[in-house]
């Protein structure tokens, strides 16, 4: 009785083990989306770009002015 029990066990824990070799592919792109929720769109970085160049010329300006 407890070899079938084992055995149940361990055939168990294979198929589980084997879906989760099934998922690990999966997981890369799930980490994607992720990052895309969380991240900003491209629209919006490009956006924050634009605004960066702009903050730095016009501290380059202000350094020009200064010397």
């Amino acid at each position: 009785m407890n070899h079938i029990y084992l055995g149940q066990w361990l055939g168990f824990s294979i198929q589980h083990f084997a879906t989760f070799i099934h998922f690990i592919p999966l997981f890369p792109t799930f980490l994607i989306e992720l990052g895309r929720k969380l991240v900003p769109s491209p629209l919006d970085l490009r956006l924050v770009l634009k605004q960066s160049a702009i903050a730095r010329k016009s501290a380059q300006r202000t350094r020009r002015v200064r010397i």
